[in-house]
């Protein structure tokens, strides 16, 4: 017999339910004042400038890495344990993601273990907060400043949590959220999709 232990229990209320019938019986349904309220809102709660809501947290990904550069030719090195669409957005852009050994307790990234698989190609560190355990960060960025790479947050699992004081999210050069089923905080959607993400830049 087979346990299944859910990452998320979606509580749907009255508020969610009236929330999606706005949307839909108003002018607009993707971007608008809604939408820009919410990035304003959720870059302030995580301490940075600017949030950038976009239809998914691979896109995000994407995005954030073709804004800094980063295609064809480069790696990015990412951790062996987790969402398979994290890899998928690095190769989606054409760079090369080189697997990193993680921590056995937490599960995110052990940064003592990335220093052997950068190489001149090296271009970023994309670091996730797993299951609500944030990453080391601390060392996480003095090795990025030390071999000058774009560090890169994925905190989809981890909303909330916070890391020496600072709020998940405020890390590195930019961090990229999810808010689609199972992720801790889920708008209400279909079948798990993926309907909003936030790229937010450092304060």
């Amino acid at each position: 017999m087979s346990i299944s232990i859910p990452l998320s229990d979606p509580d749907l209320t009255v508020t969610e339910v009236r929330a999606v019938q706005a949307a839909l019986q108003g002018t607009r349904l993707c971007g608008g004042e809604l939408v820009e309220r919410f990035e304003a809102a959720f870059a302030a709660s995580v301490g940075r400038v600017q949030a950038v809501a976009v239809s998914n947290a691979n896109l995000g990904l994407q995005m954030v890495l073709r804004a800094h550069g980063i295609g064809a030719g480069d790696e990015v090195v990412c951790s062996s344990h987790s969402w398979k669409e994290t890899a998928h957005a690095i190769a989606a852009v054409g760079a090369t993601p080189i697997f990193s050994e993680i921590d056995y307790w937490s599960g995110t990234l052990d940064a003592a273990k990335i220093e052997p698989r950068l190489t001149p190609r090296t271009k970023a560190i994309l670091a996730a907060n797993t299951n609500g355990h944030p990453a080391p960060w601390a060392p996480l960025e003095a090795l990025a400043l030390e071999h000058d790479l774009l560090l890169l947050e994925d905190s989809t699992e981890a909303i909330g949590s916070r890391y020496q004081g600072r709020p998940v999210g405020s890390f590195g050069h930019c961090s990229v959220f999810d808010f689609s089923h199972p992720a801790a905080i889920t708008p209400p959607s279909c079948g798990g999709c993926a309907v909003g993400a936030a790229t937010s830049a450092p304060a």
